[in-house]
């Protein structure tokens, strides 16, 4: 494998894993983890787009809405793993505080970066009273985006980002275990889901179920696992984007959707009352609707048993 290769795949697997990690460890300066990722982000913002921010947080606290900032270029980040269902009003909130506390005088440009997934558009702008540039078609990144400029980049750039990641301490410390789950072949991961699919929550008659809490929390376990890899906070394999299989990665994405509907199902009934979790009863209006369920369920299973054959790997068993 070329050098070049090598450096891509490594930094690749290296911003994946500080998303992965980031989402399941803290928010929002709550953990260590965020304020480690401030630091290893403004190195890696400065190498790829040749800025020199420095974390504000570091130096004081006088910078309520930025984390990020370089005072010769005048460009500021806010570092921030805010769900994208909630990025509209984080960005709308950050830019009140950024103008309330006059950091426009400092910095003319404000941006974002997300740690994990992005809002893909905003229908409605963003009210910066004139006072600093700020558009969010340009100036809201995720680190997928710093992945796609990889590509751009020259071999001294991949070079320098190849050490930082190999020389950075937390990856040191941490990377090593996490980064060989993210390195898994296919068929590895393949097989991981499998178990991981291999429950009663899907293969129990929905007429039998005895814990709907416990059914809500296998199907949040198994949509973590398809989107993050992650079960109850810890890395167990790849998630979906990182399969090599273009083919693969679309079946997946597509039994990945069929669990979000087994899900949307059980919500839409509890939301009407008709499934009381807490209770861990019923009061279906309808007599036929735990086959409803029994339906999606079934399907799910199919849906990865036709995965799971396709690669030579022992079906699960459907609903009974």
């Amino acid at each position: 494998m070329l050098k070049k290769e090598i450096f891509l795949k490594n930094i690749e697997h290296g911003i994946t894993y500080l998303e992965v990690s980031t989402r399941n460890r803290g928010r929002l300066r709550l953990f260590d983890q965020h304020i480690i990722a401030e630091d290893f982000v403004a190195k890696l913002l400065n190498t790829i787009y040749d800025y020199n921010l420095i974390n504000l947080n570091s130096k004081n606290k006088s910078y309520p809405a930025i984390d990020l900032g370089d005072y010769n270029k005048k460009v500021c980040f806010q570092v921030t793993s805010t769900s994208p269902e909630n990025q509209r009003k984080k960005i709308k909130e950050t830019i009140s505080i950024f103008i309330k506390e006059k950091d426009y005088q400092r910095f003319n440009f404000l941006k974002f970066l997300f740690l994990g997934d992005k809002q893909k558009e905003y229908r409605r702008g963003f009210d910066t009273q004139n006072l600093f540039t700020f558009d969010p078609k340009k100036d809201v990144i995720n680190l997928q985006d710093l992945i796609d400029e990889l590509s751009s980049l020259p071999d001294e750039k991949l070079e320098q980002l190849n050490h930082l990641i190999e020389s950075e301490p937390f990856y040191k410390n941490n990377f090593s275990a996490e980064m060989q789950i993210l390195q898994q072949g296919d068929i590895e991961a393949l097989k991981i889901y499998r178990d991981a699919f291999d429950r009663p929550a899907l293969q129990d008659s929905f007429h039998t179920e005895s814990s709907y809490q416990d059914f809500e929390a296998a199907l949040t376990d198994l949509i973590s696992l398809l989107k993050t890899g992650v079960i109850n906070r810890k890395l167990l394999a790849k998630p979906i984007p990182k399969f090599d299989d273009k083919n693969l990665r679309q079946e997946l994405n597509n039994l990945y959707k069929k669990v979000k509907q087994l899900r949307q199902l059980y919500n839409e009934y509890k939301k009407m009352g008709e499934i009381i979790p807490d209770q861990n009863i019923t009061k279906f209006k309808r007599t036929n609707t735990p086959d409803l369920f029994n339906t999606f369920k079934q399907n799910v299973i199919d849906t990865i048993n036709s995965i799971l054959e396709q690669h030579n790997i022992l079906p699960i068993d459907g609903v009974s």
